[in-house]
């Protein structure tokens, strides 16, 4: 069946579907090293709002979510933001999100011309948004657009992206990133990003 735009009562209705199924899951493989490392979170936070002054832009992700997004070069990830919170004790009614990271991009380095609102309506519109019914589908996703036609269904999740007007520094900034979240989406990059064969399990 042809992938459709998800309603909230849509998406309800899959996952009261599959209440009693085995639950799809995402691996992680974290550096636990480089995010332990303060210089080198600070440094690449450094380096990130000396190029890109203008900070992060956050938009949904959503079939038409291309539309709010400028044709300039840059970075992306598409981040994973669970409904769940919870309230901090501060002086101000705070609360706390937790964020994963699933997948890390860019648009316009070096000789490319290509751009972020290109990038996302060529290759992300089509998916996200999407029907999730395929996270339970049976098997592992084993190449780039099998992890991306699949995990991306996720809800609710979010595209940040950041303009770079140098090139240049671009395709640094990005290997960079992954180097320090090792999201699962991601092929390439790191050689901590997924470890070889059947994860062990914790405990």
């Amino acid at each position: 069946m042809e992938s459709r735009y998800m309603t909230s009562d849509q998406l309800n209705s899959v996952l009261q579907r599959h209440r009693d199924d085995d639950p799809p899951r995402i691996d992680f493989s974290v550096p636990l090293d480089r995010l332990m490392d303060d210089a080198h979170c600070q440094a690449l936070a450094d380096d990130l709002e000396r190029v890109a002054g203008d900070g992060w832009e956050v938009v949904k992700a959503t079939p038409d979510a291309w539309r709010k997004i400028p044709a300039c070069k840059g970075l992306y990830m598409f981040v994973w933001q669970p409904a769940f919170k919870v309230r901090l004790a501060s002086g101000s009614p705070r609360l706390a999100s937790f964020y994963w990271i699933l997948y890390v991009g860019k648009a316009g380095d070096g000789d490319n011309q290509n751009s972020l609102k290109a990038r996302y309506k060529g290759e992300y519109a089509k998916i996200v948004g999407h029907d999730p019914e395929v996270l339970w589908a049976e098997g592992q996703p084993s190449t780039r657009p099998e992890r991306l036609n699949r995990l991306l269904r996720v809800e609710p999740l979010m595209f940040w992206y950041c303009v770079i007007d140098d090139g240049v520094e671009i395709a640094g900034l990005e290997k960079r990133l992954y180097s320090l979240f090792a999201p699962p989406l991601n092929a390439s990059g790191s050689k901590r990003l997924r470890p070889h064969g059947k994860p062990k399990p914790a405990f």
